[in-house]
């Protein structure tokens, strides 16, 4: 089971991603991959210095374009504009 998030004018769930476009569609993504950046982002949101719309920003400045939530196999999977994954992290239970 996929869960989706997506901010747009009237919300929907677009292809069970959530897609950073529709939240900031102001912002670029980044043009390269940098890993090591968004670690350390998504480290800190997850010890709580970050809100939810931050790390969401951080994440598109990375080069995140779109993230999905697997509930089945517990995973969270981040892409990068080409559609390549970025990192696979397990979702603690």
């Amino acid at each position: 089971m996929l869960v989706s998030i997506s901010f747009l004018s009237k919300p929907a769930l677009i292809n069970n991603v959530f897609c950073l476009r529709n939240l900031f569609p102001g912002l670029r993504t980044g043009e390269e991959n940098p890993y090591r950046k968004f670690k350390q982002y998504l480290k800190i949101h997850q010890q709580g210095q970050t809100d939810y719309l931050t790390f969401c920003k951080h994440s598109a400045e990375t080069g995140v374009e779109k993230w999905t939530v697997d509930l089945l196999e517990m995973t969270c999977t981040y892409y990068d504009k080409a559609g390549n994954i970025m990192l696979m992290e397990e979702i603690p239970a």
